[in-house]
């Protein structure tokens, strides 16, 4: 059964022949028509290009795998530092193509972040996430997803970023990760982590997980939460590649918060309480503000 168009989802794509007759009656919705699909041909070509170049990229990491050192944390900031350099490229690249626009440069040089190991957690609108975080925060590892981090060719490199597996519901597996965090925040490190553990639905946020919260209270390190967001959504889970939306989406990353863990006594449960509703109240709408203001209303004494 069809579906009238006051039943279509916004996003729900139009038949062709609504379409054809769309941009016929409308020379703007032609002219969007044209520069998305332009932007198609345009993330095709990128993504070929990303296939043509990363074999370089892993030749330079794994030459640096390679080479003897005394002090394994130095040669995991190299590491991180050129697979930074990798990041702002991409998004030089995405900007400059305009496929999305991230101003890494602003966004850095505004960044005030303190001196010395963290635990930074993050929303996760899209699938860039972790690149705009990698892109403009140094000394940074972080979480990797375990379907990801069991991929043979690539496991050396995630090791070498001092990356770590993600857990799964097993409580050993937990304790492992809580474990390694810790060894990589024992070094100085930064460290990422998306306590929803998948990409946040449109609206809103899924519940947070304490991973992120226990890591920081155990390691008695700053907590601190940045706020991303992509207007209009791009990436976003159940959307690819090929539905970009028009105008380019634009990526952007603020600080929102510093947390000490010894303010909640180290309870790793009321710290993620108190980041999760800052989140919450960060990405509420903004009250309307067009319209009548509401009439006073007189109480009786």
């Amino acid at each position: 059964m069809g579906t009238t168009p006051a039943e279509r989802r916004p996003d729900d794509a139009p038949p062709s022949g609504e379409r054809a007759a769309a941009a016929a009656a409308d020379p703007a919705h032609a002219g969007h028509a044209v520069q998305r699909a332009l932007r198609v041909v345009l993330i095709v070509f990128t993504v070929g290009l990303y296939f043509a170049l990363s074999p370089f990229g892993y030749v330079l990491c794994a030459v640096v795998l390679l080479i003897p050192t005394r002090d394994p944390s130095r040669r995991t900031r190299r590491l991180q530092a050129i697979v930074q350099v990798a990041f702002r490229a991409m998004f030089s690249w995405a900007s400059l193509v305009r496929i999305m626009h991230f101003d890494w440069r602003a966004v850095r040089a505004g960044l005030n972040l303190p001196p010395g190991p963290a635990v930074i957690v993050a929303n996760h609108p899209t699938l860039t996430d972790p690149l705009m975080v990698g892109a403009v925060v140094p000394n940074l590892s972080m979480v990797a997803k375990p379907v990801v981090y069991r991929r043979a060719l690539i496991r050396p490199l995630l090791r070498g970023l001092g990356y770590v597996n993600g857990a799964s519901q097993d409580p050993r597996s937990v304790q492992r990760l809580l474990d390694e965090a810790g060894a990589v925040l024992g070094q100085g490190m930064r460290f990422l982590v998306f306590p929803e553990g998948t990409r946040s639905p449109r609206d809103g946020l899924y519940p947070f997980g304490r991973s992120a919260f226990e890591i920081a209270c155990r390691s008695r390190v700053p907590l601190i939460s940045v706020l991303l967001r992509s207007e209009p959504r791009f990436l976003w889970k159940g959307a690819g590649f090929m539905r970009p939306p028009h105008p380019a989406s634009r990526l952007s990353l603020e600080l929102l918060n510093h947390y000490d863990p010894t303010d909640f006594d180290l309870d790793s449960r009321a710290l993620r309480l108190a980041v999760e509703s800052d989140y919450r109240r960060a990405l509420q709408p903004p009250p309307p503000t067009d319209g009548p203001p509401a009439p006073h209303q007189e109480t009786a004494p």
